[in-house]
């Protein structure tokens, strides 16, 4: 595979086409289990609904009944107030006995005595539709408890339901709104295979390109000379064989931009792609110079990418350890080979190709705003 801005695109391309059917498809799903779910919530609406309904009516009935168990006990109280009025007091009763057991005349006691047999018989009537009321009563009360229930219990099943189909409503939006390029990055592993991209090769850039890319899209600390670093890469790699525009992409993702913001390592220590840094160490390696720090990346990549590499085989004296100590020797003849061996991250060589498509589009658009060169004298006529 030839490794160029037009492959990089047509191959980022393909990745992204699989992405995007990738979450077509993840969408679908989503929007069918939305649809289940919304089903189901509509079910339990409609459930607590009839619910609410049954309740209303039972709390009706309920007080319905109420009324008339009110109401007996009014005729009961209006029995013993008619009673009173008419009789009087039980010590006017026992004076009236009194005065016909002496030969008295009393005609009102005669009376009273018809008027409580009358109220025994009413109140005992009363009595007994007041106890079917208050039992017709207790049973409402009963079915109304019950109804009040099965409302509490159908909505805690239509709040459950509503929050299924919130969570899915934000998935699918989150789904729908995310970008790409996880996908792209997910996915492009597939398309690339050991023919290519190789770490092995040549420059596609100038150092030129390398420092002015690096300038435009980042803040390089102070103390980092981009474009003597540049030309570092670009004789380093050329001395081993190693793409080293590739490997200055590499330095961008690992120094961001060689900012060193938040990395293990410090702009002093010249360790442009984080070598000896790991998630269990306290600092990466540390070379003396610049040229060093490209050296030994330079030759690790080479190492990495060529089984038979040694020390005598390097082009120049290692600025690190020997290949033939380096127990992952001839692991990765691919950018995308590098994902969780250089790297912990699985899509780092993604990341690498990514910026790298970048930078031939930046050196490509840079050459052509450049005004041409001015042709050469012609030769003088002998």
């Amino acid at each position: 595979m030839v490794l160029d801005r037009v492959s990089i695109d047509q191959l980022l391309a393909q990745a992204r086409i699989r992405a995007q059917v990738a979450r077509d498809a993840e969408v679908a799903v989503l929007v069918g289990r939305v649809a289940e779910a919304q089903a189901s919530l509509d079910a339990a609406s409609s459930d607590l609904a009839a619910a609410a309904a049954l309740e209303a009516t039972t709390a009706s009935i309920t007080l319905d009944r109420e009324r008339v168990v009110a109401s007996y006990r009014r005729q009961l109280g209006g029995i013993a107030a008619d009673a009173y009025m008419r009789v009087g007091t039980d010590r006017d009763d026992v004076l009236s006995r009194l005065r016909v057991s002496t030969g008295g005349s009393d005609p009102g006691y005669v009376d009273a005595q018809q008027t409580r047999v009358y109220a025994d018989h009413a109140v005992v009537a009363t009595r007994a539709d007041l106890s079917r009321a208050e039992r017709e009563r207790d049973s409402a009360v009963a079915e109304e408890r019950a109804a009040e229930r099965t409302v509490e219990e159908r909505r805690g099943v239509v709040g459950t339901r509503t929050r299924v189909v919130e969570d899915l409503r934000r998935a699918e939006s989150e789904l729908r709104s995310r970008p790409l390029d996880a996908e792209v990055e997910a996915n492009v592993v597939s398309l690339f295979d050991a023919t290519g991209p190789t770490i092995l090769g040549t420059s596609l850039v100038t150092a030129e390109d390398l420092a002015a890319f690096a300038r435009a899209n980042g803040r390089a600390h102070p103390s980092v000379d981009v474009e003597a670093l540049a030309a570092h890469f670009i004789d380093e790699g050329a001395a081993e064989g190693v793409r080293a525009d590739l490997a200055w992409v590499q330095s961008v993702l690992e120094t961001g931009w060689f900012s060193f913001t938040g990395s293990m390592v410090e702009p002093g220590d010249h360790n442009y792609a984080g070598i000896g840094a790991c998630d269990s160490c306290s600092r990466g390696f540390i070379f003396a110079t610049p040229q060093l720090g490209a050296r030994a990346q330079i030759q690790l990549l080479r190492t990495y990418a060529d089984a038979t590499a040694t020390a005598a085989t390097l082009a120049r004296p290692p600025a690190s350890r020997a290949p033939e100590r380096v127990y992952v020797r001839g692991c990765c003849a691919t950018w995308m080979a590098l994902a969780g061996v250089w790297a912990t991250n699985r899509q780092y060589g993604v990341k690498i190709l990514t910026i790298y498509d970048q930078l031939l589009q930046f050196a490509a658009d840079r050459r052509a705003a450049a005004p041409p060169s001015a042709a050469p004298p012609p030769e003088p006529v002998p």
